[in-house]
Order: structure tokens, then C-alpha cells, then sequence
């Protein structure tokens, strides 16, 4: 586990599935107007907006309305 610590104080523990890749850190992006910057919930596995950039808002198609897993199971079936 690692603890991140994020601009506004607040603080988070995440698993790290390894050390210094290259997601761990990106640049700063301005994300263009109509479009989104997605992250995956498994971050050290996930090829999203650090790894394709910014998504079209036109090509997103679905909505999270329900969470059906957790580490933390207080979470399951609640609502994102």
C-alpha cells in the first residue's frame, strides 16, 4: 500500500502494483472542450487518458450508476 497525499491535503492509501512506471507521473494537460479525462480504477493497469489522452465527449457512450465492487465493502451497491 501507498499513501498519496493530494494538492488540497486530503490523503488516500492505493495499491501500487509497481514502482516508477510510466503512468506513475504525467504532465499537466489542458483537457479541450467537449471532452473528458478518464482514469481507470486500476490505475497501474489501465489504458486510459494518461496512456490515449483526453476522449471525445462523442465517443463515450455509457454511465457508472451503481458500484459492484470494492476493497472496501461498504461501497458495493452504492451509488458513484
Amino acid at each position: 500500500m501507498v499513501e498519496e497525499t493530494l494538492p488540497d491535503g486530503a490523503r488516500y492509501r492505493t495499491l501500487d502494483m509497481g514502482r516508477d512506471t510510466d503512468l506513475d507521473d504525467v504532465a499537466p494537460l489542458r483537457v479541450p472542450t467537449d471532452s473528458w479525462y478518464v482514469l481507470g480504477d486500476n490505475r497501474d493497469n489501465a489504458a486510459d487518458s494518461r496512456f490515449n489522452g483526453p476522449a471525445p465527449g462523442r465517443t463515450l457512450c455509457g454511465v457508472a450508476f451503481r458500484i459492484i465492487f470494492s476493497q472496501d465493502k461498504s461501497h458495493v451497491g452504492a451509488r458513484p
